[in-house]
């Protein structure tokens, strides 16, 4: 995936350094260009105006302007009335040979001279200098011009990564936004953006809209199904309790009670798909600070008739009752912050799951503790239990472990990690390992 930010500052810094390579040659160019004219502007100067005297001259070469220029290595000749070797030299050591008038370049022992001739009455000066003088002027004088060039392109550097990372901000302003949304939360993106970002936010928004849409159609469709589905059945599971309470063939007795079982599983599922439905249309009210202690009593003395109904063992115990129970169910209140319907609607399905799944005969406990690592809640049954490979998936929607033998629908845990994750509260599933059964424990709590 190419990134936007690294495809425009490649493109923005690469461009910056191809015009500074580009100034850089420009500059060393007109700057060796300039050395060459100052030097043999200089040269003609210190030809013209050499002392016509040899011995004025060889006086001037002690003077310290003369030294000065004799530490650029210029060279200086001079023949008297044609005669074959100079008369003089400075340095006493120079060679280089006699040129016709004016501006040449050659390549002498070695080394490449720009030279000077000038043909005056009675004697000819030539005057000398190396072409490495010139370079070494030139790139002084193109550092000193660069220098401050580069300065100002490392600025601009700084002021295009700024530009770049302040013009992309809307896009990551837009990222968060969206990675911080529940999956429920399908309302519309309200957010100033650039002319660029715009159309791609109301894309978004039409997105989400139709997402709403179709989210709010298979709602209203689920609850409105649960819905038809549950007055019809409740109504043949009493004319099939009236046709058990008449029957005398023990055959038919046998068939109408599977008939029964078959009912309740359906009536059931037919109340979790609307339960499903209302909290997946749930709208998230304020929490309130309720006593755990009295939400817990209150859902176990709804399900006891369930429990009885079943000989399943359903209670509170404290301590001493189970082991690592605390005293926490005291009389004394045990206040959190919790939405009260959510907290309802947890305990429900967890405590009904646990009582559903136990065999008759059976135990589930319920233990609201506190402790230093916080309040939680233990539902710990005498069921079957859960395979291992099941105990991640069993939050799944529908799904049933294959060796399950209660009439549940496989909702119950999918509306309980629904409510759980709306009120930020943690549920976890073990197996108990010293006797058959499930331990499921709600942690999390906001004390306020």
């Amino acid at each position: 995936m190419i990134s936007i930010r690294r495809w425009l500052l490649a493109w923005l810094l690469g461009g910056l350094l191809a015009a500074m390579s580009v100034a850089t040659v420009w500059v060393y160019d007109r700057a060796h260009e300039e050395a060459t004219e100052l030097f043999d502007f200089a040269l003609r100067e210190l030809a013209v105006t050499l002392p016509s005297s040899l011995d004025a001259a060889r006086l001037a070469a002690q003077d310290t302007l003369f030294n000065e220029l004799s530490e650029e290595e210029v060279g200086t000749q001079v023949w008297v009335d044609n005669d074959v070797d100079p008369d003089y030299r400075w340095p006493e050591n120079s060679s280089i040979p006699r040129l016709s008038p004016g501006l040449h370049t050659i390549v002498h022992d070695g080394v490449k001279w720009r030279v000077y001739g000038l043909d005056q009455p009675h004697r000819y000066v030539e005057v000398a200098q190396p072409i490495a003088v010139r370079d070494l002027l030139a790139r002084r004088l193109a550092t000193r011009t660069l220098l401050p060039i580069l300065g100002g392109a490392l600025l601009l550097t700084a002021f295009v990564w700024f530009v770049v990372s302040y013009g992309l901000n809307s896009l990551l302003v837009l990222s968060r936004r969206l990675a911080n949304r529940s999956a429920n939360d399908l309302e519309p993106l309200i957010m100033r953006a650039p002319d660029e970002i715009r159309p791609v936010v109301v894309a978004l928004n039409g997105l989400l809209f139709r997402l709403n849409e179709s989210q709010m159609a298979q709602r209203t469709f689920i609850a409105d199904a649960a819905h038809e589905l549950r007055s019809p059945l409740t109504a043949l599971k009493l004319q099939l309790q009236l046709a058990e309470s008449d029957a005398t063939d023990p055959a038919q007795k046998a068939h109408l009670l599977k008939i029964d079982a078959r009912l309740t599983r359906t009536i059931h599922l037919a109340e979790q798909l609307l339960a499903l439905a209302r909290e997946d249309a749930y709208e998230e009210i304020e929490s309130d600070v309720l006593d755990l202690k009295s939400v817990v009593a209150n859902v176990i003395g709804d399900l006891s008739v369930v429990a009885e109904r079943k000989q399943v063992d359903l209670g509170v115990v404290g301590n001493g009752e189970a082991p690592g129970a605390d005293a926490s169910m005291s009389s004394e209140p045990l206040w959190v912050r919790v939405e009260p319907h959510g907290m309802r609607t947890l305990l429900w399905n967890i405590i009904d799951n646990a009582v559903r799944y136990t065999p008759a005969g059976g135990r589930v406990d319920v233990r609201v503790r506190h402790s230093q690592e916080g309040i939680a809640i233990d539902v710990i049954d005498d069921g079957p239990g859960i395979r291992d490979e099941d105990l991640v998936r069993v939050f799944d929607r529908f799904y049933r472990a294959s060796d399950a033998a209660s009439t549940g629908s496989g909702l119950g845990l999918s509306i309980v990690r629904k409510v759980a994750e709306r009120m930020q509260l943690e549920v976890s599933l073990a197996n108990r390992s010293a006797v058959h059964g499930l331990h499921v424990t709600i942690s999390g709590f906001a004390v306020p």
